[in-house]
């Protein structure tokens, strides 16, 4: 199993909107050396069904505070 990024992202506020969660993850996943294939099939399962599943497909790959 790999390592989890961390990335600290506040639910609650602003960066809890589903579309600034993708966008945090992805230039975290760029700047983590992620494919740009890699980090596309990644936004598009966060995409593919409601917040929740969003926030699970996340936490699969970061660790979010």
């Amino acid at each position: 199993m790999t390592k989890k990024i961390t990335l600290k992202i506040n639910l609650d506020g602003p960066d809890g909107n589903a579309f600034m969660i993708m966008g945090l993850c992805g230039k975290r996943a760029h700047d983590e050396g992620w494919s740009a294939k890699r980090i596309e099939d990644f936004l598009e399962e966060c995409k593919s069904a409601d917040y929740n599943h969003l926030l699970e497909t996340v936490r699969k790959d970061f660790d979010i505070d």
